[in-house]
């Protein structure tokens, strides 16, 4: 049985959460799988963090699937890790967790403070706006369009809400009667910290939230543990492959790109095309990288650099008779594959992924791996590692993950530093790498 099993919605909110748990010095493994299986090391984590996808799928289904995987993974504990931002199906997941057959509703606690995400009287704001209002409301794909988070849950099930205000919650007010759902106000850490003494009272066995109360929960569970990061030294160099339009990571792009990095942005045909990785134009576009990469060793392949080049996609999307969600998945599935291209040929062990879609693809494409979270570069900036196997052999990368809202404008310089600093930089010469005969990898890639 495991302590505690995190059912995540993608792939970097997996690893943002999942990595709140081995700064406790937990062992803890994000699951490409659903779980179970050997683990690298031969020790089954206390904390097993599986990545759903549920992200953009219909609701039945993903009300189902957290359901099978609760059957399928036994927990004393269970965590329903949400979208800080308030994407995806949340009222359908809380009710699937619900339905498990466990006994008492379930403590939800949405706020992320110290990326300013707060909660005010049900209410949902980033950096001070309501979240159908930020970013988020501008989403190209999935926007928010409700702030206050009973509707957004009710927009899913019918089951009753309670919300517990920061006065409610000091005074001991907490709802009566028959809510499934328990929401928590948090406006600033001092109010998360006291949402995570009462919930310590209660100890609840569903619970529900994204990284930030997260990051109490080994506390407020009594789990501690002794299991440290373990750095493995590749090279200094990095790769950043953004599949992120998000405005943040789009600002970040520009920011490292005025600073250094070698960029690379796909044209929109190049995005939405059936196979990148698999035909000449991906060639053509690992040897760039290749090139770029020679100079200093930072290169940025990005999906986009602009609203321009975003809104060209979208008409190339239409005409092409895409929908929404199979335009976002073609380009998941391009800049996913060109990051497996690139992990395959030995170019470079420090790769950054921006965007869950993004990520998700690469890992698919990969096939049998397993991620352990090792430390945050920055607040939901996850620094991991990433076993996969290659012609029979065991191998490792070290991964960057992050979703596209975190990171202030120098994250990429950020990262980088962080990278420098574990492996100093000196007099350093890039090596040019042949990707011919290595052969293949999963879903046909022939690289």
């Amino acid at each position: 049985m495991y302590k505690l099993v995190v059912l995540a919605d993608d792939f970097t909110g997996a690893l943002d959460t999942g990595v709140q748990f081995a700064k406790a010095g937990l062992r803890t493994v994000v699951s490409t799988v659903h779980g179970s299986g050997e683990y690298t090391g031969g020790e089954t984590p206390r904390v097993l963090v599986v990545n759903m996808e549920t992200r953009h799928i219909s609701p039945a289904a993903a009300r189902l699937k957290v359901r099978n995987i609760v059957r399928e993974n036994n927990g004393e504990y269970y965590y329903k890790k949400t979208d800080s931002g308030m994407r995806g199906n949340i009222g359908a997941e809380l009710e699937g967790l619900y339905g498990t057959g466990e006994n008492g509703n379930i403590f939800f606690v949405p706020a992320l403070p110290r990326m300013g995400r707060t909660t005010s009287k049900g209410y949902h704001y980033v950096d001070g706006v309501p979240v159908s209002r930020s970013a988020f409301g501008k989403d190209p794909f999935e926007p928010v369009t409700m702030d206050f988070i009973p509707d957004i849950i009710a927009s899913q099930s019918s089951l009753p809400v309670g919300l517990v205000s920061a006065s409610d919650l000091a005074e001991n007010r907490i709802p009566a009667g028959d809510a499934a759902f328990l929401v928590f106000d948090a406006a600033d850490k001092n109010e998360l910290e006291a949402v995570a003494r009462f919930i310590k009272t209660r100890r609840p066995r569903l619970m529900a939230g994204c990284a930030g109360f997260a990051e109490y929960i080994p506390e407020l569970l009594d789990m501690s543990g002794t299991a440290s990061g373990d750095w493995r030294a590749g090279s200094a160099g990095l790769i950043v492959f953004s599949g992120s339009l998000h405005e943040t990571t789009l600002d970040q792009m520009v920011y490292a790109e005025d600073r250094g990095f070698e960029s690379i942005t796909l044209s929109p045909e190049e995005k939405l095309s059936a196979a990148l990785g698999n035909s000449p134009q991906g060639r053509v576009i690992l040897d760039k990288i290749e090139r770029a990469y020679q100079k200093n060793g930072k290169v940025i392949l990005k999906a986009a650099d602009g609203p321009e080049n975003i809104n060209s996609t979208n008409a190339l999307a239409e005409k092409m008779g895409l929908s929404g969600n199979r335009e976002r998945e073609c380009i998941a599935a391009n800049l996913g594959g060109m990051a497996a291209m690139v992990l395959q040929s030995g170019l470079c062990e420090n790769i950054a992924i921006f965007g869950g879609d993004t990520l998700a693809e690469f890992i698919k494409i990969l096939g049998d791996s397993e991620i352990i979270p090792q430390g945050e570069i920055s607040g939901g900036v996850v620094f991991s590692q990433l076993f996969y196997k290659k012609d029979g052999e065991e191998k490792f990368v070290n991964l960057i993950t992050k979703s596209g809202g975190f990171g202030g404008r120098d994250i990429v310089l950020s990262i980088a530093g962080y990278l420098e600093e574990k492996i100093p930089c000196v007099n350093r010469v890039f090596p040019k790498t042949s990707v011919l005969g290595i052969g293949s990898i999963k879903k046909g890639m022939t690289i």
